[in-house]
């Protein structure tokens, strides 16, 4: 029995220790994300954007392309980062192109825009405008455009390495905000975003056999389909890891004075105090937006345990009849 005991402890330990996924590896070989069942997403106008880390390099690696009938493409071409269009009478697909390649094993945050009425595309990495034609032809789009993360055509040009944040919009995004939000996760909806990943699912090189949808934050719930990947160990699997570390557009409230959080920091339990409020409902978010609990506050105090979280800045976000109040609570 202490033998039964002491391995049923042991296999609870690590459930209990398991860290969720922040990212896809990729193994260059066949994996895909499927992100337009139906049509691209894509049409004339368009940002797009990425963190990538690179574990080989090849003619191309694809990682937000579209097919032969959507011919948009982003990519690495033997360690340089590149864009373009095919065009739709054909073209030079590589109009954008960095000048310095990337290293191995190191995370980019990559961006690309385009306008389709000056024709302009512009290459950006960490934030940083590197390169600029105003001579792309615009896509071909038609009924049958594709677009997929790892790949282009859903059969080559496959991405080896990692990849996180995928955020695709209708609208060109200005250097301001492409270098200001690089690092930090979206919490609110964003004006003209098409779709978008943030790879916050799975468990970190564990048995993810049932994940393979990739789910879309964007207000359009574009939900993307996982292809070919083997999703248990340490490749072509969810892992953490990810360079995205912060929040956007999640401020605080300034609580309502009969909404009392305490202790704050703290050690194991926490108390939250409605007096007059009833029937709410709480919602525990980790620093990278994930939702980590969520439950009713059906008493004027209420007692949530903490035992098992991590140290860290933990958002409590009370629901009531009377509004939404978020407030940051530490824990030691």
């Amino acid at each position: 029995m202490k033998n039964f005991y002491l391995s049923f402890c042991l296999i609870l330990s690590i459930i209990v220790s398991a860290q969720s996924g922040s990212h896809l590896n990729f193994d260059g070989s066949n994996d895909l994300v499927l992100i337009s069942g139906t049509s691209s997403p894509i049409t004339t106008s368009y940002s797009k954007e990425a963190w990538i880390s690179c574990s080989s390099f090849g003619v191309a690696r694809d990682f937000i392309s579209g097919n032969a009938t959507g011919q948009n493409a982003f990519w690495v071409a033997n360690g340089f980062l590149t864009a373009g269009h095919n065009g739709a009478s054909g073209g030079n697909w590589s109009y954008v192109i960095d000048s310095v390649p990337l290293l191995l094993n190191v995370w980019y945050h990559v961006a690309v825009t385009y306008d389709a009425t000056t024709t302009t595309m512009k290459l950006y990495k960490n934030g940083i405008l590197i390169a600029t034609n105003t001579n792309v032809p615009v896509a071909s789009n038609t009924a049958t455009s594709k677009l997929y993360i790892g790949c282009y055509s859903g059969n080559n040009s496959f991405f080896m390495g990692n990849i996180d944040e995928v955020r695709i919009w209708n609208r060109i995004l200005t250097p301001t905000e492409i270098f200001d939000n690089k690092n930090c996760e979206f919490t609110t909806p964003q004006t003209g975003m098409i779709a978008y990943y943030k790879f916050n699912q799975g468990i970190n090189n564990a048995n993810n056999a049932g994940v393979t949808t990739l789910l879309d934050s964007s207000t359009n719930v574009i939900n993307a389909t996982l292809t070919n990947f083997a999703l248990v160990g340490l490749t072509s699997n969810w892992a953490s890891g990810s360079p995205v570390n912060c929040l956007l557009n999640l401020s605080e409230n300034n609580f309502n004075s009969t909404i009392k959080i305490y202790p704050n920091p703290v050690n194991n339990t926490v108390t939250i105090n409605l007096e007059n409020y009833s029937n709410s409902s709480l919602e525990i978010l980790d620093f990278n937006s994930r939702l980590i609990h969520s439950s009713k506050l059906q008493l004027s105090e209420n007692e949530i345990s903490m035992d098992d979280f991590s140290a860290g800045i933990y958002f409590f976000k009370i629901k009531t009849d009377k509004g939404v109040f978020l407030n940051k609570v530490i824990k030691n």
